[in-house]
């Protein structure tokens, strides 16, 4: 039986995979699982910006998972009262962070330091600078292939949409060829 290719790449999942399992037990004494840890510190950053109001599917998106997941994840910090939804409109709710919400998230920032700590300590301040470095670019080089991906959907769908609209008006105008020759006949 032959091994997988890139033992290196195995290694940095198993690395992931470990430092995510030592954050989650961590996040546990604050009763947070990692993406309600995220969630969190996402509705929290954008109250304090002002910027948008956070909405479910805004949180999902952000978060890069899907609308129905964030809507459980939701719903649990919301029976948890760490987080509460106001009505915007008809449909959409914007949802805050309650001040239990807050003292949650800020263990939750302990426990986030705490982990990192634990994995710079094995790392001299250059490696930890390469590692860092190395870690924004793949998230940078993930995002614009993301971002691509999107791009070319849309423009699938303008592509779809303009080729119905050029159908649509051109069936249009030979009904109206049609017409008008069916009048020059009678």
């Amino acid at each position: 039986m032959s091994q997988l290719p890139h033992p290196e790449f195995k290694a940095l999942l198993i690395l992931a995979s470990g430092l995510t399992s030592d954050l989650e037990v961590r996040l546990k004494e604050y009763d947070l699982s990692l993406s309600g840890f995220l969630a969190l510190e996402a509705i929290e950053r954008a109250q304090g910006a002002n910027a948008y109001p956070m909405t479910r599917a805004s949180l999902a998106r952000l978060i890069g998972t899907t609308p129905a997941s964030m809507s459980v994840l939701v719903g649990r910090l919301i029976r948890k009262k760490m987080v509460s939804e106001t009505s915007i409109d008809a449909l959409a709710k914007r949802l805050a962070i309650t001040s239990f919400g807050h003292s949650k998230l800020a263990g939750g920032k302990v426990a986030w330091e705490d982990t990192f700590e634990n994995l710079s300590e094995a790392l001299s301040p250059s490696g930890k600078s390469q590692l860092l470095k190395a870690i924004d670019k793949l998230n940078l080089t993930r995002e614009h292939e993301r971002k691509e991906e999107h791009r070319a959907a849309y423009m699938r769908t303008l592509s779809k949409q303009s080729t119905k609209n050029a159908v649509a008006k051109n069936h249009q105008q030979s009904r109206v060829a049609e017409s008008r020759r069916r009048a020059e006949l009678e």
